[in-house]
């Protein structure tokens, strides 16, 4: 959506990307051993505080704006646009695991008749279908 946006209406979708971009750099830090994060807890309220400032029910003058309050919002409200800040051992920032299941692990690969398991190193069999056909 910032792409379209030009002027004023960039604002508020810059501002909540930031904000979000934060938020994961925050739990990626959570998850780095090297950077030894004591103070998670205080970052995370603070994160929380901007967005829900950020995301508090108004009326906006830009209708894309609008509705992008009125659905991330409702999904603030509900706990579920920070979860992954709250439970970071558990919850990712990405939806990529729960894709993960869904998708089928090989994908359509072209299979060529002749040309399966029976192709082995020193199995001829593969050269004997070929001929055939």
């Amino acid at each position: 959506m910032l792409e379209t946006k030009r002027g004023p209406g960039r604002l508020f979708g810059e501002v909540l990307k930031s904000q979000l971009q934060e938020a994961i750099g925050l739990y990626n830090a959570f998850h780095d051993p090297q950077k030894k994060l004591r103070d998670y807890d205080p970052w995370v309220r603070a994160i929380e505080r901007e967005v829900s400032y950020h995301l508090r029910p108004r009326a906006l003058k830009d209708r894309d704006n609008q509705r992008l309050l009125n659905e991330i919002g409702r999904h603030h409200q509900r706990g579920n646009l920070l979860r992954f800040l709250h439970e970071p051992t558990t919850v990712e920032p990405t939806n990529n695991a729960a894709e993960v299941r869904f998708v089928d692990p090989k994908p359509n690969q072209k299979q060529v008749w002749g040309m399966g398991p029976e192709l082995r190193k020193g199995n001829d069999l593969w050269l004997e279908n070929l001929i055939l056909v």
